[in-house]
């Protein structure tokens, strides 16, 4: 360890012998994938997903829309019609293309992001073998038949089920745009039928599943701190060289907001239909935060025992050489040594003696995850931003405004 830690600029700088290109990606793979390269949704990196936000939203949205117009609950004729459904118009309008930009994201932000681990030494030249192992192992995942055809199966059972006891609760007692309850059971409309049978069931599917994205991402990054790697205490990120892949938890930023999205149209229907005080939904919103960040900051935290086994060793060497130097200048400079004959003036000592206290300052700041505390706050406001809008239902716009004019003059 201290061999390496010690090693010169130019061993640093030698050029790795495996040159092949790193390839990854989180979200490539899986039958859907297949079926939208092939219909020309998206490209094979997902690189312009405008076709596929406007399609799938189409597909779900719509003919909800047009089947209420037909029966006459578009806009009015029932307690909650569709075009007042905020929950609803949330969840296909705003989430599900949050969703689907979250894995264009995904891909571009992470992909690239992964080479990082060879181009920086991350990964010992002998250990490129296994990480590319790793890597290997992650794709199958993504391209698992079984995986997605357990969450069809899944979504058509749990999903409506749960959609119906604990989200809907609307509908138990007043007619909506989807169902007409007698009391026994919901009575479904046609755009109720749609709604219920494909485009809830195809929402959740796409959300549970960019939740098995980021479970696999907790997995390889697993996989990959249990190899042998080459972290140096001295990195200027603070993260031993690591500091990197707190990026990589920025690519689920548009998941994030999804979640806001979601909660804040769930507190405002319970607002406007059950008389809900948005404030006793505090609870709600501190454990989904929580929830969320530790679903994305958390997988990062696997690297934890290995930046804090290299602060340690770091600031035993360094300590140590700090200790042999300072002794050292001590003897020349302050005993006498050699004082007289070289001026102390532009003496490169004095300039090492420096640097040599900033590496040491390094170690002594290093972090022990990857992130750090504007990170959480920064992806934290993303979960909270949506719900901003819920301000309206406590404060009148008037009162808002000049409450933030007070704020701000």
């Amino acid at each position: 360890m201290s061999r390496e830690l010690l090693k010169s600029d130019e061993e640093k700088i030698l050029p790795i012998v495996d040159k092949e290109p790193v390839e990854f990606s989180l979200v490539k793979g899986g039958p859907l994938y297949q079926l939208l390269v092939r219909t020309g949704l998206v490209d094979k990196d997902l690189a312009r997903p405008g076709r596929m936000v406007i399609a799938f939203v189409l597909f779900a949205w719509l003919p909800q829309l047009v089947l209420s117009l037909i029966e006459g609950r578009a806009a009015a004729g029932v307690t909650v019609p569709f075009l007042f459904d905020i929950e609803n118009q949330v969840r296909f309008l705003v989430a599900l293309p949050l969703i689907l930009l979250a894995e264009s994201t995904a891909e571009g932000v992470i992909a690239p992001r992964i080479c990082q681990f060879i181009d920086r030494r991350i990964i010992r030249e002998e250990s490129i073998p296994k990480f590319r192992a790793v890597i290997d192992s992650t794709h199958r995942r993504c391209d698992s038949f079984l995986i997605e055809f357990a969450l069809i199966i899944l979504v058509y059972t749990c999903g409506i089920w749960i959609y119906s006891m604990r989200v809907a609760t609307v509908s138990e007692t007043a007619p909506t745009w989807y169902a007409t309850p007698d009391g026994v059971r919901w009575n479904l409309t046609f755009s109720g039928y749609w709604m219920i049978f494909v485009a809830l069931p195809l929402f959740q599917f796409l959300l549970v599943r960019f939740y098995i994205r980021i479970l696999n991402w907790f997995v390889f990054l697993r996989q990959v701190s249990r190899l042998d790697l080459n972290l140096v205490p001295t990195h200027s990120d603070r993260a031993a060289g690591l500091g990197f892949l707190v990026k990589c938890a920025y690519a689920f930023g548009f998941i994030l907001l999804a979640h806001g999205a979601l909660l804040s149209s769930f507190i405002a229907t319970r607002a406007m239909y059950d008389g809900a005080n948005v404030q006793s939904f505090k609870l709600e919103i501190f454990a989904l935060v929580l929830l969320l960040l530790t679903a994305v900051l958390g997988p990062l935290t696997v690297f934890s025992r290995k930046l804090i086994s290299s602060k340690w060793q770091g600031s035993d060497i360094y300590g140590a050489l700090a200790s042999r130097y300072v002794e050292r200048f001590d003897t020349k400079w302050i005993e006498g040594g050699d004082s007289e004959v070289e001026p102390l003036l532009g003496s490169s000592d004095i300039q090492s003696l420096a640097d040599l206290g900033n590496s040491y300052a390094v170690i002594d700041q290093m972090k022990l995850v990857p992130f750090g505390f504007y990170d959480i706050v920064y992806l934290a406001a993303l979960v909270l931003i949506p719900l901003l809008p819920l301000f309206l239902f406590v404060f009148s716009f008037d009162e808002l405004l000049n409450r933030l004019v007070e704020i701000l003059l």
